[in-house]
């Protein structure tokens, strides 16, 4: 059997489709997925009620433990179990907490304000490309109402001062670095005025509505902070489900929700709109840590603002592209998060919090313990089976009447009260990807050993999966390998044997971690990427304009494209070979982009093409198509409930009216092989 054919024979085993080198949910999965959010929105009552029958059968197991330790069982492993167990007792009760929270909720009135605020629109960025602030500043500047925009570069560099000023836009530096990100706000808070300051991420385009729907709202004099969604463009990422579902998509389509109801609903570090006057009270955006988004907002709290979240999408960011990059940022979040508990805003003990949101707030911290707990289920698992000793001595009867029941609520129910964002199998493989790095900063925290440094996340990174991938995923490799000796050790007997139900139990569950293990492995090995630049797809009529090996004029269709290159198919057979020079006159809507470029791959009909020259306003252009394209492909298919619909039907109305493609369709995209 062949290296690649062995390679899909263990995809399907393990429920991953790797032949497009991505992984894709069944059809069966997206139909119960979708069973699920329909549940949830006609029966919350119902749903509540098998959260709390969740959480009793649970502390019923988890007594029956406690009563029966010295039954034959192996102390130390029981008490590893029973603490996996309080933790997903703990994590059950907060999401019953979180979901009676959302159901008292009432969705913001967005209307206009009284009278129109100045507003300093913030674009911070430290090694981001010029190619990728472009769309993000053209964004910005396109927004509706009356406002300055400000590129704040820590990275003081002349190509991103020139593309400033070649857009008009205001430009910002410092002599330093200090406090990273934080720091290069705070000082671009005391070079500028308005009242109001939206924060973009280098990556992050911006709906041309976005001020004029949410501004209205700070006509309350307590409001400090309106928080949004952060989607993303490139949804073939590493966190990614499917197009319209990813891993951050349980905290902004749910928990944000019930923590804006708590008056707990925090700054996300972009995507959000503050009040000057509330900053500045407070000292400016907190420097204590490297989660300076987290901690601003328990000080903007604690001294008596009010927080708002609005469940509506106006950016579009670029998610972490590859692994390395997921586990870059999720390391920055642990840690600077985690630090809070160091410092005198720790939620659980700072003056000025109620009830609720210390529960919010420490909730945050409190998910950090996944891939902790997942961590530690696992080795009590390979001890058990390398050591013949056993955390529990149970019979059929107890199994069945205690621990199923428990086991088959909580699986049930964490996907109702998910809504659908989240199912169990893209839950545990992404608890398995952060349960290195969620240990580390534990560790770091506990010991006082927190890394302040901030690091950025690579935003133009290839994924190029296989060996490189995995290597990142040491303890995942060890830990299966782990499991695997043990169960043949136990059917071949040179580890001592299990008593009783244990004999075949405890290699059942072992073979079921190892399939999930493999399946988390072959996902991120299987992945690739290998441009730097996201592409959009699209299907656009266009001419080739060849000079080799004659003049011609070949007419084609844009499939995919970007500020760096397109992939294009041809009417008609070429001859041509890589580094062709060639220029693409692209038709959006009656107007037309030039684009001169090279041939960077052909095959068949199809040209991957690198744009090696393209005027201001052929970009400003494409921009304005690409991710108007992607916006209106986001609200039509992401469920987003009234206000996204509303959203969409006036971005329908706009003047003139830009082209809108719905998603493609499978057999209607045609992928390119440009590098």
């Amino acid at each position: 059997m062949s290296a690649g054919r062995t390679y899909r024979v263990l995809g399907r085993l393990c429920g991953v489709d790797v032949s497009n080198n991505i992984a894709r949910i069944s059809t069966l999965a997206e139909t119960v997925n979708e069973y699920r959010i329909r549940s949830f929105r006609r029966h919350p009552t119902a749903i509540s009620v098998l959260a709390v029958l969740a959480v009793l059968s649970s502390l019923l197991w988890v007594y029956w433990i406690l009563t029966h330790l010295l039954h034959g069982t192996n102390i130390f492993l029981a008490i590893g179990l029973v603490i996996v167990q309080a933790y997903a007792i703990v994590s059950l009760m907060l999401s019953l907490t979180y979901r009676l929270a959302a159901r008292r909720r009432r969705d913001p009135v967005l209307h206009p304000p009284r009278h129109w605020p100045t507003i300093d629109v913030f674009i911070t960025t430290y090694d981001e490309e010029p190619e990728l602030l472009f769309p993000t500043i053209v964004s910005a500047k396109e927004l509706d109402g009356e406002h300055k925009v400000w590129v704040l570069d820590d990275g003081r560099r002349e190509s991103v001062g020139e593309l400033a000023r070649s857009l008009g836009v205001g430009y910002l530096t410092r002599p330093d670095n200090s406090h990273a990100k934080a720091g290069n706000i705070n000082h671009a808070l005391e070079m500028t005025d308005g009242e109001l300051i939206l924060t973009l991420d280098a990556d992050h385009v911006v709906l041309p509505s976005m001020l004029t729907d949410l501004v209205g709202l700070f006509d309350d004099a307590s409001v400090a902070l309106v928080q949004t969604p952060h989607e993303f463009a490139n949804t073939d990422s590493v966190q990614h489900y499917s197009r319209f579902r990813h891993e951050q998509s349980l905290f902004f389509r749910v928990l944000m929700e019930s923590k804006d109801e708590m008056n707990a609903a925090f700054w996300c570090g972009s995507a959000a709109i503050l009040r000057r006057s509330a900053l500045l009270e407070i000292g400016g955006v907190a420097v204590e840590t490297v989660a300076e988004d987290y901690h601003t907002s328990i000080k903007l709290i604690k001294k008596g603002w009010t927080t708002r979240y609005v469940n509506t999408t106006y950016v579009l960011g670029m998610a972490p592209g590859d692994l390395n990059s997921y586990l870059i940022q999720r390391d920055r979040w642990a840690r600077g998060n985690l630090s809070v508990l160091r410092s005198v805003d720790n939620p659980l003990i700072a003056k000025g919090l109620s009830l609720k949101q210390r529960i919010a707030f420490s909730e945050s911290l409190f998910a950090y313990g996944s891939g902790v707990m997942r961590l530690l289920l696992l080795l009590v698992l390979v001890l058990t089976l390398t050591t013949g000793q056993i955390p529990i001595s149970a019979t059929v009867d107890d199994l069945v009447f205690l621990w199923l029941p428990a086991f088959l609520l909580n699986e049930f129910v964490f996907s109702l009260l998910a809504q659908g964002y989240s199912l169990n199998p893209e839950f545990l493989h992404f608890e398995t990807l952060t349960m290195e790095i969620f240990t580390k900063a534990w560790k770091a925290v506990i010991f006082r050993k927190t890394n302040r440094s901030f690091k950025v996340t690579p935003k133009t990174t290839k994924d190029t999966g296989g060996i490189s991938a995995l290597y990142q995923l040491k303890w995942v490799i060890a830990i299966t390998c782990l499991l695997v000796v043990g169960v043949v050790g136990q059917f071949t007997g040179f580890v001592p044997r299990l008593p009783g139900l244990a004999d075949w139990l405890v290699p059942l569950l072992a073979i079921i971690e190892i399939r999930r293990m493999l399946r988390t492995m072959l996902l991120v090995s299987g992945r690739r990427q290998q441009r730097f630049h996201y592409r959009v797809d699209c299907l656009v009529p266009c001419e080739l304009l060849l000079t080799e090996p004659q003049t011609a004029k070949v007419d084609g269709t844009v499939v995919n494209v970007s500020l760096a290159g397109a992939g294009v198919v041809a009417n008609t057979e070429l001859s041509v070979a890589p580094g062709t020079q060639v220029v693409v006159v692209m038709r959006f809507d009656g107007d037309s982009v030039q684009c001169a470029g090279e041939v960077r791959s052909i095959k068949a009909r199809t040209l991957g093409i690198l744009f090696t020259d393209l005027s201001v306003d052929d970009r400003y252009k494409i921009v304005q198509y690409t991710y108007a394209n992607d916006f209106r492909s986001l609200l039509i298919d992401s469920s987003q409930g009234d206000i996204g619909k509303a959203a969409f039907a006036e971005l329908q109305n706009e003047d003139p009216p830009l082209h809108i493609l719905a998603p493609l369709s499978d057999s209607e995209k045609v992928k390119d092989i440009a590098g």
